[in-house]
């Protein structure tokens, strides 16, 4: 059956329902699962579409000829193409502005994080533990600032999101 068929070509691809749900576009996995589990199979255009998903396309084979049938821009006529190209922009202008905005925030944090660590190694750190060990001066129940243990791993998710950066 067909989609025993797809269920193979995901995990040959590494594609979970999760994965290649997103990347359809649907806000759930369920969205291929239930299609995948349709007892009639799945319908042709759905078929397409999971398959373009996964960068393969279905090949309708005679033994002097070949057909190629997939779901990419050239099979739009040109006002689905203009509109999908728009829909593309769109989100893709969308996402740069939030990451742009995320990126000043996270450039505008180092300096903090700079300073967390400067006093995670000072005198003045050693003395807030003792007056915090001795006695609640704070109402809260946790100081993760007196964590050298959470401010050691919170320089180190920075360091790797910095590391992260740079290969971009």
């Amino acid at each position: 059956m067909i989609n025993d068929v797809i269920k193979e070509v995901m995990q040959y691809k590494g594609y979970t329902q999760a994965s290649l749900a997103q990347k359809l576009g649907y806000s759930h996995a369920s969205g291929v699962s239930t299609k995948l589990q349709r007892a009639n199979g799945l319908r042709v255009d759905t078929l397409i579409k999971f398959l373009d998903a996964m960068d393969c396309q279905l090949v309708i084979k005679a033994s002097d000829k070949e057909w190629t049938i997939s779901d990419n821009d050239s099979d739009l006529n040109e006002k689905e193409r203009i509109k999908k190209m728009e829909e593309l922009y769109n989100a893709a202008s969308l996402s740069l502005t939030e990451m742009e905005k995320k990126l000043a925030e996270f450039n505008a944090i180092q300096d903090e994080i700079r300073k967390l660590g400067e006093y995670c190694d000072s005198d003045e750190w050693k003395k807030d533990y003792e007056l915090v060990s001795q006695k609640s001066l704070m109402e809260q129940p946790t100081h993760d600032s007196l964590s050298q243990e959470s401010i050691s791993e919170l320089i180190k998710r920075n360091e790797e999101l910095l590391s992260q950066l740079k290969k971009f």
